[in-house]
């Protein structure tokens, strides 16, 4: 027996264990025994445990690689790579909502526009039912929320999708949304996107490629309640297009900000600046290619205490109308940013602005990409 041979061996390690009694041996054998068995089981327990944890992370693998696949073959096809449709239809619609996680990720560097597109045309809408449910189905509010949408914040830029799958992401609510007009869209497409009421105050930005585009759809964009940033990006102005342009300024009492970029000009320009600031309380303007003439347009803008920002890059302001602006921007006494940059002011004149900013700590003038206040 073992306990005998510890007894009888005259070994120093063992002695700890010579002057105990075989009764005191054998409790302390079933002790550790027990407590063996103990961690057998836990040990066996955790193994299970364990194994269960890589089949569950095998069956995701898998389940990813079956939905990766299913939606290389959805893609492939929008792309007009040659797929045949049956294989795209094995993809079920239990499927594309199991996907629906996976897809607020993807579709953000997806090329969406592609992806969700359903046109009117109802051989095309035959054509691609299943990315359109893929698209509704992916459009959830944390989705929405991770979309960029220009300096609005968070929203879905809407363009080139069809007006059904506007007013299904609308209806996510309480988001700001940019809706973005190019010649694509029509008038009876937009009459469509504002025919609820509910959806109106929704939009908080419009942005206009071209201005005509602004004739053809005053009359819905009018019926817009939230509208806070308008930009008109393309386009050549004449009366027509100005005053649509002016209706839509005092329909949305909610703007706030207004940005005039790259467009020819038919009409006075400093006529149309003098309406504008009568027709909307702006506390931003962004207006490329002002000219002389339109410094005292500019002056009465810089008067009004609501304006906080005045983008007047990229024109042709020179040293002479600055002459009659520096009056104006030295009585300024309300918070104002004014962007000089690219034009034509000499280094005179933007001596002149430094000095005018430096006795005049409400503003901030930038020009040359440089904040004068920190020269």
């Amino acid at each position: 027996m073992l306990y005998s041979a510890i007894v009888k061996h005259s070994h120093p390690v063992w002695a700890p264990f010579s002057s105990i009694s075989q009764a005191q041996y054998m409790a302390k054998l079933g002790s550790s025994n027990q407590l063996l068995q103990g961690l057998q089981t836990e040990l066996r327990q955790e193994d299970v445990t364990l194994c269960n944890h890589v089949s569950a992370i095998a069956d995701g693998v898998a389940k990813l690689r079956m939905e990766a696949t299913g939606v290389r073959k959805i893609v492939a096809r929008l792309q007009g790579r040659a797929e045949p449709e049956d294989e795209i239809k094995q993809v079920s619609l239990e499927a594309l909502q199991d996907m629906q996680r996976e897809m607020e990720v993807r579709l953000t560097s997806l090329d969406v526009g592609r992806l969700a597109v359903v046109k009117q045309d109802d051989s095309e809408c035959v054509q691609y039912p299943l990315a359109a449910r893929l698209f509704e189905e992916a459009v959830t509010r944390e989705w929405v929320k991770r979309r960029s949408a220009g300096d609005c914040g968070p929203g879905l830029a809407w363009s080139g999708f069809s007006a059904h799958c506007f007013l299904k992401a609308s209806r996510v609510e309480e988001e700001c949304w940019v809706l973005e007009l190019d010649a694509s869209l029509t008038a009876e497409e937009l009459r469509t996107l504002v025919a609820e009421r509910a959806h109106t105050k929704a939009v908080k930005q419009v942005n206009v490629a071209d201005i005509d585009t602004l004739i053809e759809c005053v009359h819905p964009l009018s019926q817009l309640e939230g509208v806070e940033v308008l930009q008109i990006s393309g386009g050549c102005v004449c009366e027509e297009s100005q005053t649509a342009f002016l209706t839509l300024l005092k329909a949305w009492s909610s703007l706030n900000e207004l940005r005039i970029q790259e467009l020819e000009w038919r009409v006075d320009k400093s006529q149309l600046l003098i309406e504008v600031a009568e027709a909307a309380a702006l506390g931003a303007l962004v207006f490329n290619g002002a000219s002389p003439d339109c410094a005292q347009a500019i002056r009465d803008l810089v008067r009004q205490p609501y304006l906080q920002r005045l983008d007047l890059r990229n024109g042709t302001l020179d040293d002479q109308a600055l002459d009659s602006l520096i009056e104006a921007l030295d009585a300024c006494d309300h918070p104002l940013q004014i962007d000089l940059n690219h034009n034509r002011i000499t280094a005179a004149g933007y001596r002149r602005l430094y000095a005018l900013s430096s006795r005049n700590p409400a503003l901030q003038i930038l020009c040359f990409r440089q904040d004068l206040n920190s020269l």
